[in-house]
This record gives structure tokens, sequence and C-alpha cells, in this order.
């Protein structure tokens, strides 16, 4: 086989990235002395091999830019700046381009952004690192813009790609009965099998290939998805299909139910789990951080979750216990006791007093009034137990003595 031959180019923008290359008249040896013609150019070598029926030709990354000998290599500078090519619209991928530099650059460098308008208030989006970037869903809303960095023998240097327009929601499918496997790239909706409820979640909200679930039963709706997961990237949307006044309530597991955040805007705060809005139509919806059974309560009835506190419901007593006697001998026990949940209260005096039992719908303060026979001096226990409608329950223990 033929030895290989060798052409040495210098691009003609003098930018290390080499894109516009012209041949040097005689430069066809495997070395090559750079002449003052070059100074400010990148090198390369073009190498073509030629066998009996093929050729190649294979050329070499750009050098440094050619200088002065002795002199000081100068810090890269962007002469045509970055730009991002593709379609804000999640599930799609925007690729950055580092644009021409002066400055022999050998390295360059990618860190995306995800900004509040184009090009302002920008905050770097954790790991998007590399010179493409796919969108997902919380960029929708949101501007991106790519900065780049050019590192060469003089320092480094950063210019950023401004995208000018906002990142749109990806194209919601058509629902399909639960259960749907989450595809790359793309929305997705499934409902249950009844109809009564639709979830809907955009690109990167759940992992690729993940199972999503969604049952009704009775006054239950359950999202799941498997292999499970505790949280989700980004919120997705669940839709009833019917108008309600109902409270949303949601449950991890099964048994204490929270009261879903009432939401003025289509959007989940940080730090909020489930939340729920109603629609011009009246229809309610709920966007979901977690996966989670969702319930509708009667308002104000037992076990509405806006009334039931969040932990355990212990009573407190407000002021003293007070005990009086009367001239028929009767002791009569007064107090004032405040309850932080809807609960179903006990009272009794241990041994003195059978048990009288209190529905309360909502919390508050609850007077007490208890009348029983105990000898003067002996000691005596009011005891105020409370049981939530998840059946919580916590107790007050107040001792007093026979006046």
């Amino acid at each position: 086989m033929p030895s290989p031959a060798a052409s040495t180019t210098r691009p003609v923008d003098g930018v290390a990235s080499g894109r516009r290359r012209t041949p040097i008249p005689g430069a066809t040896l495997n070395t090559y002395l750079p002449s003052t013609d070059d100074l400010g150019h990148a090198l390369t070598v073009a190498v073509t091999a030629q066998a009996t029926a093929a050729v190649a030709t294979a050329a070499s990354p750009a050098t440094l830019a050619v200088v002065t000998a002795g002199a000081a290599a100068s810090r890269p500078a962007a002469t045509t700046p970055p730009s991002v090519a593709g379609v804000t619209e999640a599930g799609q991928t925007l690729t950055a381009s580092v644009g021409t530099w002066s400055g022999a650059p050998t390295a360059f460098a990618y860190q995306w952004q995800r900004c509040r308008s184009a090009g302002a208030d920008c905050a770097a989006i954790l790991g998007a690192t590399a010179s493409t970037y796919q969108l997902s869903a919380g960029d929708i809303g949101s501007f991106v813009a790519a900065v780049v960095t050019a590192t060469g023998k003089g320092g480094s240097a950063s210019a950023t790609a401004v995208v000018p327009t906002a990142v749109t929601a990806a194209p919601v499918p058509a629902a399909v009965p639960s259960p749907s496997v989450v595809s790359q790239g793309v929305a997705g909706a499934v409902s249950a099998t009844d109809g009564a409820a639709t979830l809907v979640w955009q690109p990167g909200a759940i992992p690729l290939g993940s199972t999503v679930t969604l049952t009704h039963t009775g006054q239950t709706v359950t999202f799941g998805v498997q292999p499970a997961l505790p949280k989700l990237a980004w919120p997705v949307e669940l839709t009833y299909s019917s108008p309600t006044t109902d409270v949303i309530g949601y449950s991890t597991d099964g048994k204490v139910w929270l009261p879903a955040t009432l939401l003025k805007t289509d959007a989940l705060p940080v730090g909020a789990s489930v939340g729920t809005f109603v629609d011009a139509a009246g229809l309610p919806h709920v966007l979901l951080g977690i996966t989670a059974r969702i319930r509708l309560f009667t308002p104000g009835k037992w076990g509405d979750p806006q009334l039931v506190a969040a932990s355990p419901p212990q009573p407190r007593l407000v002021g003293s216990l007070h005990a009086k006697r009367l001239r028929s001998g009767v002791v009569i026990l007064t107090a004032r006791v405040l309850v932080p949940s809807q609960v179903l209260l006990t009272l009794n005096v241990p041994g003195r007093t059978s048990n009288r039992r209190r529905q309360l719908l909502k919390p508050g303060g609850v007077p007490v009034r208890i009348a029983l026979h105990i000898p003067r001096g002996v000691a005596g226990t009011l005891r105020v137990a409370a049981r939530d409608p998840w059946g919580r329950t916590a107790q007050l223990l107040a001792r007093f003595r026979g006046p």
C-alpha cells in the first residue's frame, strides 16, 4: 500500500474549531514549519491513506493559534457568540454550538441555566453540563440559556447563548385506561377505568419506563407508579370529570388524611406535596408531587381533613380546674379544655363517674362540667381522652382534691 500523504491546512477564521480551512500551498510533508502568514491562525493536518480500491482521509484537531516565538498566549474571546438550536418544548432536546473564538481555546465546557425571562434572573440547572439538554416539565414557562466556557493557554472566558422564547408544555395525548407506561420525551395521560378522573404528566416528571396506574373506588382515587418512588421529579395533574364542592384530602398510607393545599394558580408551591384548584368549568384539579390516594370529604362532617389536626389530638387545659362542693355534698368540677382537632371526647373521673362522650366537629375550646361524690381531701383525676377520625388518640389528666 502506498505511504499516506499529508496536507497541512490553515483555518481561515483563525479559530481553534478549525471549521473553515484552506490548504497551505506546498505543505504536504509530515512536518511543517509555521511562517509569519500563520500568525493568529490555528493549524490542522489531514492525512490521506489510499489502498487498492479505497481512499480515506482523517484530519487532526486544530492546534493553538500560531504566535510569535516567545509571545504570551492570549485569553480566549468569542468573536461569534455561542448559539442554541432546537424547539423550546418540554421533551425536546436543545443543542449548544460554541460559536467562534480567538485565543486558540483547546476545550469547551457547558452549563445550562433556567431563567425567569430571556437572559435574566438565571440559575444553573443541576447536572446540565453537556452540549445538549433535554427540556423537562420543570422548564415549562421558563427561559433557557447555555453558558459556554472556552479554555486555552491564555486562560478561560465565558459567553452565553440566550434562548429568546419560553419553554412550552408538550402536547398531551388522548388518555388511555390505566395502566400506562412512560415513554421518552413525550407527555402522557391515563384515566381510571370508569372515567372518573384523568392523570396527565409532562416529560421528565416520571422516570422513563415506569408504569402509571390510576384507580377509582368509592370516594377514593389512587395514583401509583411502579417501580415505586417517594417523590416525583415534577408535579403531575389529576382532573376529576365532574364538578364537586367536596373537600379534597390525600393520604400516603390510607389511614391518615391531610387536606390538599388550596391553590390560587395552577402551580404547586415549593414544599407542598399536593395542591388543588378549580377551573372555570368547576372541575377540580389536583397537582401531585408524590404518589398518593385522593379522597373526597363532605365539608364540615366527620372526617373533613381541614378540621383534623396533622398530629395526634392532644387536649390541654385552659386555665385551672375548679372543684366546688355544694350544700348537698355534690362536688362540681368545671374546666375549659382546648382541642386542636375534630375529635370524639371521653370525659370521666376514674372510679367516681361513668364515661361521657361528645363528638366535636370543629377544633376549639370545650367547657367541662362534671358532678360527682368525693370525700373532702380525697384526691381525684379528671381524664379527658380524645380520638380523631383516623383513630389517633391522646389524653389529658388533671388532678384535684375534694373540697
